[in-house]
């Protein structure tokens, strides 16, 4: 299971173009961590010990938005920011001894160490293998004193516009094998290319490349993903369409995302402006403490069932309204609990309120 946390407003490094929570140029001037990013992760994450499920952490790395944990043994892989001014020089340095002291701070010593790095331009070039280099030198240094440990980099270029991806796409191999090649001969002992792709995402194109060397007894994994994509989605059609093919069946990892506005199931970078996939924090805790108290409780089994009533509430939702009203994502939210309370769940004396 996966649990992405965006602890406050536009603090996403990846920079989506279509995406509400990225960082883009601005600053984050918060000095801590969203209250209800926080308590909505609180009670997840006691969810999980009680039912000892490992979870996989993806979040930045700045100390003082990280989350308050309980259990850190619960993490099996702990996935970090870099920042835009990774290319500066001395950041690597800097990085690598913030992200030890944060570790040692919060008891968290994972398996897998993952690192996240956004390339200036998606064909990558020597400044991007000498930073990429710099960077795994210097955490490794301290990371691989244990044995069978793995570093996982993963450098993201998402939602680049349709036309550069067709001007470009052609070229990322070749730059992606000279630059993690150098990496990882200066990193590893042996190394080599493990699987490359490219396939339709939606209304897009992803390229995927996955490198690795070791080193010992340990490893460290260098992947590339480039989508390109055009205009984002927004028909009812599209979707619907779209929240059923990520709906989670009985294979693959949940991918829950924890963000300001609120708690979006089966989070991608592809679909993070579709209402469907999204609840407020209140409805969200709400529901997975009425649940969870069931002996029968299955985590997926609520995803799945939340988003078969969120797209047949939308649905119904636009073909009541007005053609020319628009209906923001906030209140999809509070439309999804009032139609959930009325036609799914049996009616309660609680209060409860969006």
């Amino acid at each position: 299971m996966n649990i992405e946390l965006f602890p406050v407003e536009k603090s996403c490094e990846q920079g989506c173009i279509t995406c509400p929570l990225a960082r883009k140029d601005s600053d984050i001037i918060d000095k801590k961590i969203n209250d209800n990013v926080q308590e909505t992760f609180t009670l997840l994450e006691h969810l999980l010990k009680e039912f000892q499920i490992p979870y996989n952490l993806h979040t930045t790395a700045l100390e003082n938005l990280f989350p308050t944990i309980a259990f850190p043994e619960l993490i099996q892989m702990a996935r970090f920011e870099t920042s835009k001014n990774i290319y500066e020089p001395g950041v690597e340095q800097t990085f690598s001894a913030e992200l030890r002291k944060l570790l040692k701070n919060r008891f968290i010593n994972p398996p897998t160490l993952g690192i996240s790095y956004v390339p200036k331009f998606p064909v990558l070039e020597d400044t991007d293998s000498a930073v990429l280099k710099r960077l795994l030198q210097e955490i490794s240094s301290w990371y691989f004193r244990e044995k069978n440990k793995t570093i996982e980099v993963t450098v993201r270029s998402n939602l680049i516009p349709i036309h550069l991806w067709r001007m470009i796409y052609q070229n990322l191999f070749q730059a992606d094998k000279v630059c993690f090649g150098n990496v990882l001969k200066s990193c590893t002992s042996s190394f080599g290319y493990k699987r490359g792709f490219i396939i339709s995402v939606d209304n897009g194109e992803m390229y995927y490349t996955l490198f690795e060397g070791t080193i010992d007894t340990n490893c460290i994994s260098i992947s590339n993903r480039v989508i390109g994509s055009p205009k984002g989605m927004n028909s009812t059609i599209e979707n619907i369409d779209q929240a059923l093919s990520l709906y989670p069946h009985n294979i693959g990892p949940l991918d829950i995302a924890i963000a300001p506005k609120g708690v979006m199931l089966m989070h991608t970078s592809l679909a993070i402006n579709n209402p469907i996939l999204w609840m407020s924090h209140a409805a969200f805790r709400y529901w997975l403490c009425k649940d969870s108290s069931n002996p029968r409780f299955s985590l997926l089994t609520f995803v799945q069932n939340i988003i078969r009533q969120n797209a047949l509430i939308y649905e119904l939702l636009h073909k009541h309204k007005s053609p020319n009203v628009r209906i923001s994502q906030e209140e999809f939210m509070c439309e999804f609990e009032r139609w959930r309370f009325r036609y799914f769940k049996k009616q309660t004396n609680e209060a409860f309120q969006i």
